[in-house]
């Protein structure tokens, strides 16, 4: 079986923002920038106090505060995905759109991407997820490939695929 499509800025953007998410850095620093959030606010309304003299009750900078930890902690992924759709277009610009292939073959699903082949054991397959505009295939130890449905055909050719990568998990051969 063989996918093949034009990838995006987008299509890009949202595999390497959820290989990103599965670190352990993206969760830091979603919660440093919460701490910082709440801290942040803590210490303007000190120099307010303390410099201009305003009386300032103390449930405020907590209410506020809060509100800025969690205003960072909703908007944070998108923050992060807007950054990285930057970087890709900065990187990458002259190379986008370009043609992504993937194949199932020998046991193995092969992607083929600016001329780079990265293949994964259909074995080592732990997760087929799927949404409304994404078929997402995670394997062990922290691989992933990010489909988007309109490289297929139709909905019978993703449970084609899907069906496929399932029947050889368990080790066997693929097909081509």
């Amino acid at each position: 079986m063989e996918i093949k499509f034009e990838t995006s800025i987008d299509d890009l953007a949202e595999h390497r923002f959820r290989l990103f998410i599965q670190r352990k850095t993206y969760k830091k620093n979603r919660w440093l920038g919460m701490v910082g959030s709440f801290l942040g606010v803590g210490v303007v309304f000190l120099i307010l106090k303390k410099y201009f003299n305003a009386e300032l009750p103390l449930w405020l900078p907590l209410l506020l505060g809060s509100i800025g930890a969690i205003v960072y902690f909703v908007f944070y992924p998108d923050i992060t995905k807007k950054n990285i759709k930057k970087f890709i277009a900065k990187t990458l610009k002259e190379e986008l759109p370009y043609t992504t292939t993937y194949k199932i073959k020998e046991g193995h699903i092969i992607c083929n991407s600016l001329n780079e082949d990265i293949s994964y054991k259909i074995n080592e397959l732990v997760n087929i997820e799927e949404d409304e505009n994404l078929v997402e295939l995670s394997f062990d130890p922290k691989g992933l490939l990010v489909i988007p449905k309109r490289a297929f055909e139709s909905m019978n050719e993703i449970d084609r695929m899907k069906n496929i990568l399932k029947s050889k998990q368990g080790g066997g051969e693929g097909t081509g």
